[in-house]
């Protein structure tokens, strides 16, 4: 929903004041309708930073398992060990 218009105003007024957060209890309805928009900015933000770290970690992540793909790494490892158990234990996967 876009708080851009009244429409916002008209939405947040639907709410019981006493139900909302203690941030905005006390707030006009159009400084809660800022208020609101401004988290709605601020999360997507955060949401873009959180996902450009994620690309960034991957990137990383592939990188050192490219260069330890001589050595063994904890996840091999591990992975081999489950693979053995469940054979041993007539299951399969793929």
């Amino acid at each position: 929903m876009s708080f851009g218009s009244g429409i916002g105003e008209r939405f947040i007024g639907s709410f019981k004041k006493e139900s909302l957060p203690d941030e905005v209890r006390g707030k006009s309805d159009k400084e809660i309708v800022s208020y609101v928009q401004q988290k709605k900015e601020e999360r997507e933000s955060l949401k873009a930073q959180i996902s450009a770290l994620s690309k960034k970690r991957d990137t990383y992540v592939q990188a050192k398992e490219r260069e330890t793909t001589d050595s063994k790494s904890l996840r091999t490892v591990i992975l081999e060990n489950l693979r053995m158990k469940a054979a041993k234990k007539n299951f399969s996967y793929k």
